[in-house]
């Protein structure tokens, strides 16, 4: 009502064309649609959970040629809409999406990722795409985002990476854990063998020491001793 008394109408003016946000109330996995309410376009309709209503019609006295009359009608708080991108992730129910009208059309309606306050969150199964699988021998390993990949090699092996641009280089080579000299082996690893020249003396590095190993001429000799 104005300053005059006159009643005045007020008219909501919805525009389909516009970008309308909406909550996430339902998910269809198979046919990754998801079911979306959006308060702009139902001001009158209880949020909450997904809601479906069936409403019998009366078509007993209805006779209409070329025309299929359901006998029900089934009303709900929520339109189904499919992703913009089809490979998009799922969002959980709860989650607010973009949602963009096509030509004004709710049948051509499409969702992306509504996240300012980053509490967006997609389905579990869905968090981390698949980035390649990875084959050794007959053990396939499928890797995903933000997974770790660990070797867990012995110290007989090094391993030297590399970098140049979008080349990356992992090189692994086996040490040389068996050294022939007459002199004693430089920063020795433990498991390294060292074979004596001058001696014919066979060490082995544990302990963080060598310790010598029995020769064949000790050998044969304890043998001996045993038998006698």
């Amino acid at each position: 009502m104005n300053k005059r008394g006159d009643n005045v109408a007020i008219i909501n003016k919805v525009s389909l064309d516009d970008c309308v946000i909406g909550n996430v109330l339902d998910i269809n996995t198979e046919t990754r649609h998801i079911a979306v309410y959006i308060p702009k376009f139902m001001p009158g309709i209880a949020a909450g959970n997904s809601q479906v209503l069936s409403t019998r019609t009366n078509t007993s006295n209805v006779a209409v040629s070329n025309i299929e009359i359901s006998s029900q009608i089934k009303t709900r708080n929520s339109i189904w809409i499919q992703a913009r991108d089809f490979k998009e992730a799922l969002p959980k129910i709860g989650s607010k999406v973009s949602v963009w009208i096509i030509d004004g059309n709710l049948k051509t309606a499409y969702w992306s990722p509504f996240n300012p306050n980053n509490n967006y969150e997609v389905l579990d199964e869905e968090k981390y795409n698949t980035l390649f699988n990875l084959q050794i021998q007959d053990t396939l390993i499928s890797l995903s985002e933000e997974d770790t990949l660990i070797f867990d090699m012995p110290n007989s092996m090094s391993v030297v990476y590399s970098e140049d641009n979008k080349f990356k280089t992992i090189k692994i080579t086996q040490e040389n854990n068996y050294i022939v000299s007459e002199s004693r082996p430089a920063n020795p690893t433990t498991g390294m063998m060292w074979f004596k020249i001058s001696t014919e003396e066979l060490w082995l590095y544990k302990n963080e020491k060598f310790s010598i190993i029995l020769t064949e001429a000790e050998i044969d000799a304890k043998i001996a001793a045993a038998i006698v």
